[in-house]
């Protein structure tokens, strides 16, 4: 996986002509009485390893993951089932690991994004993917500063909400920081 900004960029585009694309598709098969859906693209990136999540989590790198059943207070990173392979059971053929965060523990505004601190759960969860609910997609982006990294993210979802470290709602559109705005305000109320 690659850890450019305009990897990054060009995926959320993606994300977003898909989603677009998944919502005509479903308004045209209403219209037209069907009840098959063609499934559409992997919206994750799957790694090869656990190890090189929590790698990647320590060097405080970009990762993909994934919502289940509308749970945006826990997100999930997709691993090779291979990686977990003692825990799997007969059926299983899908494993991920869950990250938590507090929005309340270590937030961090910069520009107007939310961060907060995310927390690796230290066990693979294995389960049929057909049975598992994707609500939605996101891409983990870490906070340095100076290159000082204290396990802080936000969240940038697929439909272009983002983490919100405000209220008890988690998910939502990008808000207007008024710190960024606070000295244009005052310099025209003083003119």
């Amino acid at each position: 996986m690659r850890k450019t900004t305009s990897y990054f960029e060009g995926r959320m585009r993606l994300l977003h002509k898909m989603n677009g694309l998944n919502s005509l598709y479903e308004t045209y098969m209403e219209s037209k009485g069907c009840e098959a859906k063609v499934n559409h693209s992997q919206m994750f990136w799957i790694f090869r390893s656990r190890e090189m999540v929590k790698n990647w989590f320590q060097d405080g790198k970009p990762l993909s993951c994934f919502c289940l059943d509308n749970n945006y207070h826990e997100i999930h990173v997709a691993v090779a089932l291979g990686d977990s392979s003692e825990m799997k059971e007969k059926d299983d053929d899908f494993a991920y690991l869950t990250f938590n965060y507090n929005v309340h523990v270590l937030p961090k505004r910069e520009c107007g994004v939310h961060f907060c601190e995310f927390e690796l759960v230290d066990r693979i969860t294995t389960a049929k993917k057909s049975a598992l609910n994707f609500t939605d997609y996101a891409v983990m982006l870490p906070f340095k500063k100076k290159e000082r990294y204290m396990r802080q993210y936000t969240l940038i979802y697929s439909d272009w909400e983002v983490l919100i470290c405000e209220r008890h709602n988690v998910k939502g559109r990008a808000p207007v920081s008024r710190d960024l705005y606070d000295k244009i305000w005052l310099g025209a109320v003083g003119a």
